[in-house]
């Protein structure tokens, strides 16, 4: 069974990637069999068809990876300054499984699968609203300690904090697709601890 799990997983490492160059429309099963080196039966064995390709390479590489909860292990009682290093290092621990694919300007790809599963992965809005409602829980539950700590000021609203904090990721991340640069996690680190040190 080990021997499938790594075949299968290598299976969706290469598809990914496929599906970050071309996108799913543009992604042939000829090309999927020449990037992963087996015949379209031997891949369909593990998965029924591209779309269900698809559809796996989308729960592992976006549901999965943008998962707080698989993102980041941070305890109950950690500050909200831990937990900022700790949602930083999570987001720098996904850029690194991201560039391991070597496609060039990786957030751009990434952002432009994600819009792609907006057609062609049934119900993703509600997957990802599930995952974004979820972080938003877990930045307000370190917020609320962080005031009920005196860590920050008490009489500031814990849901637009908690937005702002995600924004600020959000935002730095769509504009990072959009530049010829990397993804500079210390920019995204700047601003969430300028933001912080304001609270």
């Amino acid at each position: 069974m080990r021997d499938n799990n790594k075949t299968y997983d290598f299976i969706l490492q290469q598809s990914f990637k496929l599906f970050l160059e071309k996108g799913y429309k543009d992604v042939t099963v000829v090309d999927i069999e020449k990037a992963i080196g087996m015949t379209r039966g031997a891949v369909f064995y593990y998965v029924k068809d591209k779309q269900a390709l698809f559809n796996a390479v989308i729960e592992r590489f976006i549901f999965d990876k943008q998962n707080i909860n698989n993102k980041i292990k941070c305890d109950v009682n950690d500050s909200l300054e831990q937990f900022i290093r700790k949602y930083l290092e999570g987001i720098k621990s996904t850029m690194d499984v991201l560039r391991q694919t070597e496609v060039k300007n990786i957030l751009r790809a990434y952002l432009n699968l994600s819009f792609n599963a907006l057609t062609y992965y049934e119900r993703y809005v509600d997957k990802v609203s599930f995952i974004l409602s979820l972080e938003q829980t877990t930045w307000t539950s370190f917020i609320d300690n962080a005031k009920a700590k005196g860590e920050i000021k008490s009489s500031l609203s814990t849901n637009v904090i908690a937005e702002t904090f995600q924004s600020i990721f959000y935002g730095v991340s769509f504009v990072s697709a959009f530049k010829d640069k990397d993804f500079d996690v210390r920019e995204l680190e700047n601003l969430l601890r300028n933001y912080y040190s304001l609270l």
